[in-house]
């Protein structure tokens, strides 16, 4: 499974706005073929420029490569953007090893 974790998302913010930015987000990935998705905004305990930099780190069995990696993350980018309006966003993939022995463990 692959997942997508937004650090950094301001206080205050409607519902609505999270539910949105996790349905873009699962329609990118469901638009690549790409296994099913979690979506996680963890909350953050300084409140101070909270909101002004979002981090998104994408994570999972990701199996792209490339300039398809480069517009995944920035199609997830934008759409994270366009939700909470940072000042500065950085999305990252970290790409995880699918050998066996990559200490990695899933349920299913």
């Amino acid at each position: 499974m692959n997942s997508i974790y937004i650090w950094g998302t301001p206080n205050g913010v409607d519902e609505d706005i999270y539910k949105t930015v996790t349905k873009l987000l699962i329609d990118i990935f469901k638009s690549r073929d790409m296994e099913s998705l979690a979506v996680f905004f963890p909350t953050d305990r300084m409140n101070w420029g909270l909101g002004e930099e979002i981090i998104v780190h994408i994570s999972g069995p990701i199996v792209l490569g490339g300039k398809e990696l480069d517009r995944l993350t920035k199609s997830v980018g934008r759409v994270v953007q366009s939700g909470f309006r940072p000042k500065h966003i950085k999305c990252v993939v970290l790409k995880e090893k699918s050998s066996v022995g990559s200490g990695h463990w899933s349920s299913s």
